[in-house]
């Protein structure tokens, strides 16, 4: 093994080093002593002291208070502490911190829930359930299915405050190209917590036409209004159902059009009875493929189910067919378009115990500045992402509740490439699901960029397309566990990187995969994806089970790494491709182009000893080389697959495959640890055991996560 291993720059106690004890976990803010406490309560008054007895009624206001105290040099040292007393403190513009609201290693200020007491931050107009009244007016009727016309309630919100917005022409490429971004989401309807649906057809998964009479243009290529020849696409069909929308000003079709790894939300501009055809009004990324997959909705039409609703922007009234115990029900209309809380240039703040919801934007974002804290809270019902976090050093989003997010959960981006400097944020125990909502592709739990950033010990689940996403360098993805994501795309990852030679030095080690499947008959779903030459990063030490495809997909990367895991019933372990000398040999130009600005840099050339020469050596690099695949664990499980002429410039050795038990402690409840006295040890040597208790969220046994 160390002979081959130097052969790769790799030594032993480089490997082992993989193994050793993971960092000590951050703890949340300590509330047992305060300098100065000041009180806010729903029932309280900006004009008040802030104390318990007499509370202010915003955290604006002590805010304030905390700055008036700072600038006549008043503000004690020590522990800073507000406390919101439970209730709901409805947000409609973003809670600004600044700089001067810093608190620093010594004197934090902490924004805290009052213990036991639950506090919620929303961005939503409420609505009073008594006032839906039924429907009466007989045009309106008569669009609605016959079965629901004695369910659905109406109600009048013309004359009210409330922002109606519109909903955004949205998918994949579309922050790539600039002729038709996609604009801030429309407001969403939640009873009870839960996102109602907007009616849609068909009520559960997608369609397809049996005709594309016009895939129109492919945007993708470069086509854009007003351009010659651009061109919307046009679908047919045979069953007349799409003759009911033929009245419908604003519906939209949601469809994975060209590729399942591409979503796209494009507006229906008609509907010819005559031609049996529909008409879009905007085209699609790759065009309109012949057995693409749609749903559409926001039709008043197709309101048939409890929980589905519509909105006509033109009249202002909202339509629901109400949930069961709809009476009683807390019911919310998303508005506010901009960031609920914004720490800008902030340093030494933290936020306990809150909840976020109801926003058509962002939950939190953090703008530079350095150790803020996002603890305990909870972040559910927007539109958007979670919580943002640019810039600045070591902040930390630690044991969140995150869901029902239109797009991404958490983005951790921060330190400097060029100098291959760390930010050093943590996105820790947090438990991320149901995400992905509006924006199902590219829109991970967690995407982590920049330099030296961790993700430790997350569950994250439940979500159409990948887990994961991370670019740059020597980031540390560890003890996480990722199920049931890739529901209904393909060609995806569960931790997902590519398209870049310099994306280097991220270590995946102690993770638990499984059910991560992909779409039937698509391109497949694999736990971890290097795509199109990701290179020179390290897979140790985790756990893949039940891929009916690859675990480990390397795209033709180069000095990957991966040693001492454990894959239960995959069917193909882990895959080396060539598809630079095939399909995707255009994308050289530019993975040449990024190496080559990095490559003569001394920090790099110490950090990536590899790099020394590289562009100078043979074979060239359209060959994936210097891989490493050794001392893993194949139990009932395919062969490891190299392309053929890539087999020379790699290694594979030493990985035990077998169908003999090596004595899981509980395979059905995807508890893979495998006791000290197992027979593994003595058949791979070398092989290092897998710390599977410290998997997952802090507390929790894997059959309990």
């Amino acid at each position: 093994m160390k002979k081959a291993l130097l052969h790769f720059g790799l030594t032993a106690a480089t490997i082992m080093s993989h193994a050793q004890e993971a960092p000590t976990p951050r703890t949340g803010p300590d509330l047992s002593q305060f300098a100065l406490t000041l009180f806010v309560a729903p029932g309280g008054n900006d004009q008040n002291n802030g104390t318990l007895e007499h509370p202010l009624a915003t955290p604006e206001a002590a805010r304030d208070h905390i700055r008036a105290l700072k600038d006549a040099g008043d503000l004690p040292g020590g522990r800073i502490v507000v406390f919101l007393r439970g209730g709901r403190y409805p947000v409609s513009q973003t809670i600004r911190f600044a700089e001067r609201d810093s608190g620093s290693a010594e004197s934090p200020v902490i924004y805290a829930a009052y213990e036991g007491e639950e506090v919620r931050l929303s961005g939503g107009a409420r609505l009073n359930p008594r006032e839906f009244a039924p429907v009466t007016d007989p045009e309106v009727l008569n669009r609605l299915p016959a079965e629901a016309r004695a369910h659905v309630r109406m109600l009048d919100l013309s004359n009210r405050d409330v922002d109606f917005g519109s909903i955004p022409f949205r998918g994949h490429s579309l922050f790539r190209k600039t002729w038709l971004p996609g604009g801030p989401e429309a407001p969403e309807l939640f009873v009870n917590q839960e996102p109602m649906t907007p009616a849609r057809w068909p009520n559960e998964g997608f369609v397809t036409f049996p005709r594309v009479p016009e895939p129109g243009s492919r945007p993708r290529d470069g086509a854009k209004p007003p351009d010659p020849g651009y061109r919307t696409p046009v679908l047919g069909y045979n069953d007349p159902r799409p003759e009911r929308w033929k009245h419908a000003e604003d519906a939209w079709l949601f469809g994975y059009w060209g590729n399942e790894w591409s979503d796209q939300t494009i507006q229906l501009e008609s509907v010819s009875a005559e031609n049996k055809s529909i008409n879009l009004r905007q085209a699609s990324t790759y065009g309109v493929m012949r057995k693409h997959r749609f749903f559409i909705f926001n039709l008043l039409e197709e309101i048939d189910r409890p929980g589905e609703w519509y909105l006509d922007r033109q009249s202002g009234i909202l339509y629901l067919y109400p949930p069961r115990g709809f009476e009683q029900a807390d019911v919310v209309l998303s508005q506010m378009s901009e960031p609920m809380i914004l720490l800008d240039s902030v340093s030494h703040m933290a936020l306990r115990g809150l909840t976020f919801e109801h926003g058509r934007g962002l939950a939190v974002n953090i703008r530079s500045g350095e150790h803020n804290t996002l603890y305990a809270c909870a972040v559910r019902n927007f539109a958007r992402d979670g919580i943002h976090v640019n810039g600045g050093q070591n902040h930390t989003v630690h044991s969140c509740h995150i869901h029902n997010i239109g797009a991404t959960g958490i983005r951790l981006e921060g330190g400097d490439r060029e100098s291959l400097s760390p930010a050093g944020h943590l996105a820790e125990n947090n438990h991320i699901h149901a995400f992905a909502r509006l924006r199902r592709t590219y829109s991970p739990a967690v995407a982590v960029t920049g330099v030296g950033n961790r993700l430790a010990h997350n569950e994250i689940h439940n979500a159409p397309h990948m887990g994961v996403s991370f670019s740059g360098n020597n980031h540390l993805l560890e003890y996480n566990i990722i199920h049931n994501i890739a529901t209904e795309t393909g060609d995806v990852g569960g931790m997902y990187g590519g398209r870049d030679w310099t994306s280097r030095g991220t270590v995946i080690r102690h993770n638990l995969f499984h059910s991560v499947a992909g779409m039937d008959g698509g391109h497949g779903a694999f736990p971890v994806y290097f795509d199109d030459g990701l290179s020179g990063n390290l897979v140790f030490g985790n756990i893949f089970h039940g891929t009916y495809d690859r675990a480990v997909l390397i795209g033709n990367g180069h000095h990957n790494r991966v040693i001492n895991n454990i894959f239960v019933e995959c069917k193909i372990p882990v895959r080396v491709d060539l598809r630079f000398k095939t399909w995707a040999r255009h994308m050289l130009p530019n993975l040449f182009s990024g190496l080559e600005k990095v490559v003569n840099r001394p920090v790099w050339l110490r950090e990536y000893p590899e790099l020394e020469g590289i562009l100078d050596r043979d074979p060239d690099l359209s060959t994936a080389q210097k891989n490493v695949i050794t001392h893993n664990v194949l139990y009932k499980s395919g062969g490891i697959e190299i392309a053929n002429d890539a087999r020379p410039h790699n290694q594979e050795e030493h990985n035990l495959s077998t169908n003999r038990d090596p004595g899981f402690r509980n395979p059905a409840a995807f508890d893979f640890a495998i006791p000290e006295h197992s027979w593994i040890y003595r058949e791979l040597p070398g092989f290092r055991p897998i710390p599977f208790d410290r998997i997952g969220r802090y507390g929790m046994r894997p059959h309990q996560r």
